[in-house]
């Protein structure tokens, strides 16, 4: 009998894992496309001399509305309230923000880094952190799966 609720767990396990690849990869195309996008915009106004902190914290807010209903409805198949998850995203995007933020102020401003290499990497920085923040933290109640040994 001990067996079996081992084999069940691993298959459990296994489900799990898949499920949150499957997550990671949804979150990957809603980001590749709102970043792919939002990096064009922000070359292409950093082109015309205004200060790089300055693009991100106009565009910073467009791209998070954008990317709260893909992830809500795409990535994470979320059915909670807004009102119950609106907070903690709007949380989490602002920890994403002051990172992007303190990522270009730091290797850009003190240590003379261009702008354009940094904010590339800061979108990797940042993507990360919001994927562990939204799965985890802010879209939580449909990770809640629950183990079923027979």
């Amino acid at each position: 009998m001990r067996v079996n609720h081992m084999i069940n767990f691993f298959r459990y396990k296994n489900i799990l894992e898949i499920k949150a690849l499957y997550q990671f990869f949804r979150f990957s195309v809603v980001g590749i496309s709102h970043n792919l996008s939002g990096y064009i915009i922000y070359l292409s106004i950093a082109y015309t001399g205004l200060d790089p902190k300055l693009i991100i914290s106009i565009f910073y807010p467009i791209g998070v509305l954008y990317a709260y209903f893909a992830n809500k409805t795409f990535t994470f198949k979320n059915t909670e309230r807004h009102t119950k998850i609106l907070f903690k995203y709007f949380f989490i995007q602002f920890l994403g923000f002051i990172i992007n933020l303190s990522l270009l102020f730091i290797c850009v401003d003190k240590l003379s880094f261009p702008h354009q290499l940094v904010q590339l990497f800061a979108i990797v920085i940042v993507a990360i952190f919001l994927f562990v923040g939204q799965k985890y933290f802010v879209f939580s109640g449909c990770n809640k799966d629950k183990i079923i040994i027979q």
